[in-house]
């Protein structure tokens, strides 16, 4: 069953709040964090971040522009950016934001808020990072090391405005990208093409896996030959088989932008059309502010989620400013 809601999307950086007795702390290794969707299962948090204060600043740093959000794993923090030439990823140490390492590639520029889109995704010793013209990269996580590249071709572009922008999902072995009619999957081992490769056009989303009724699946959004509509297609991420698809749902810019949620069997779609740190309760009776404070003093507009990790909220700006707020 596929329900549906159409939404105008105002970025706001929210947060839930899990009660429990014992403080718990996860990293945050992807886009989206640990399950792809959102959900923090870190508690006793927000304890430390008084009423009406701001919580303690643990570091600062200049990446560059894009809107690339930040992965968290075994102690170090992941994200990309842009200085006008060239696509960097960045290696902090998660707690001083002491830089480790950073890898660059030239890279040129694009039309609407140009920089690296996606954010990079952690796995298995190695980084996995998308750039704004789809150059793929693999980098060893501990020291920067190259493993592996790929540049995919201009005829898996979404969108000329907005450029690549699918953080890669790592299903097994493989590598899963919102690119063609039906998702494309590269081999993790050395970057080679496992299934999908179509050339086809796909919506600015990225792949969003998903369990029902016993099956893995992944859910890709492809778009039609003149960018008016998208179709929902559900795949499985080991053979790239189309398990189903809903076609037509009408898209005014051709991009989407704002990834699907799958829960309890359904599909709730929203196309997207900032910069306060907004902490509410999730409670389903109503909307109940904790806390908030203002993170960037100039340039502070971001298009980016902010990540919880081991005590650290971390948000950063288009522009480039990485702020990460120490909450215990």
């Amino acid at each position: 069953m596929l329900c549906f809601s159409k939404t105008f999307i105002i970025l706001a950086l929210i947060l839930p709040l899990l009660p429990s007795a014992e403080l718990r702390a996860e990293d945050w290794p992807q886009w989206r964090g640990p399950g792809r969707d959102g959900m923090s299962r870190e508690t006793e948090w927000i304890k430390d971040w008084p009423v009406g204060g701001t919580p303690r600043v643990a570091w600062r740093s200049a990446v560059g522009k894009g809107h690339s959000a930040l992965s968290i794993a075994e102690g170090r923090a992941y994200t990309m950016g842009w200085d006008g030439e060239q696509d960097t990823t960045f290696c902090f140490d998660a707690a001083t934001g002491k830089l480790v390492w950073k890898q660059s590639y030239p890279c040129k520029t694009i039309l609407q808020w140009p920089g690296p889109r996606a954010t990079p995704t952690v796995y298995g010793g190695a980084v996995y990072t998308l750039g704004q013209h789809g150059q793929l990269r693999a980098w060893d996580a501990r020291t920067g090391k190259p493993l592996w590249q790929r540049d995919l071709p201009d005829d898996y572009n979404p969108d000329v405005d907005y450029g690549f922008a699918w953080s890669p999902l790592i299903e097994g072995d493989l590598l899963i990208l919102n690119a063609g009619s039906r998702g494309l999957a590269i081999r993790t081992r050395d970057g080679s093409i496992a299934w999908g490769d179509d050339g086809k056009k796909a919506a600015c989303v990225s792949a969003v896996p998903f369990e029902h009724n016993g099956r893995r699946g992944v859910l890709v959004v492809s778009i039609n030959a003149d960018r008016s509509a998208a179709s929902l297609v559900g795949v499985d991420p080991r053979s790239g088989r189309e398990l189903w698809r809903f076609d037509g749902w009408k898209e005014q810019w051709g991009a989407m932008g704002v990834d699907p949620v799958v829960h309890d069997g359904k599909v709730f779609i929203q196309t997207g059309a900032s910069g306060d740190l907004i902490i509410a309760d999730a409670d389903p009776t109503g909307y109940r502010e904790l806390r908030r404070t203002r993170v960037f003093d100039t340039d502070g507009h971001t298009f980016t989620a902010p990540v919880l990790a081991n005590g650290r909220i971390c948000c950063r700006s288009y522009a480039g400013e990485v702020v990460c707020f120490e909450l215990r």
